[in-house]
């Protein structure tokens, strides 16, 4: 059956995982058919598949750039501006040391983020591909 570009896989036809590894029934008086698979060329040529990677790197790229030019900032005032790093803020604490634990705190923060917008954004898009495949819950 022909759903939004996919190839349907009926799942009750499947006996064992979820992508398709278990064996059809026999047709009348014949040997069993060969295991279902989902058309994985169609599933990636659909618009739900489509949709699910813009999300993704709408998400991704501009916060690995993000974080890369962060990371690059702390990285080049460690190697050149040393009386900067070296600033006592307040006792032994310098800047340098508060800017290398920001880089922790940074790395923290954007795992939050990912997984929040995953949920939100991208899990249901996922479910959605798959629901299509038929190789997930409908």
């Amino acid at each position: 059956m022909q759903t939004g570009g996919i190839r349907r896989v009926d799942p009750p036809l499947l006996e064992a995982g979820m992508w398709g590894t278990g064996r059809s029934p026999a047709p009348q008086g014949g040997e069993p058919l060969a295991p279902q698979r989902p058309d994985y060329a169609a599933i990636e040529s659909s618009r739900e598949f489509a949709l699910l990677r813009s999300r993704l790197r709408r998400f991704v790229f501009p916060m690995t750039f993000v974080f890369l030019s962060w990371y690059l900032t702390f990285v080049l005032l460690a190697a050149y501006a040393h009386d900067f790093m070296g600033t006592r803020v307040f006792g032994l604490i310098t800047v340098g040391m508060l800017l290398g634990l920001a880089q922790f705190v940074t790395t923290l923060a954007i795992t939050l983020a990912y997984n929040r917008y995953a949920k939100r954004k991208l899990d249901p898009q996922v479910d959605l591909v798959r629901a299509r495949a038929g190789v997930g819950p409908a």
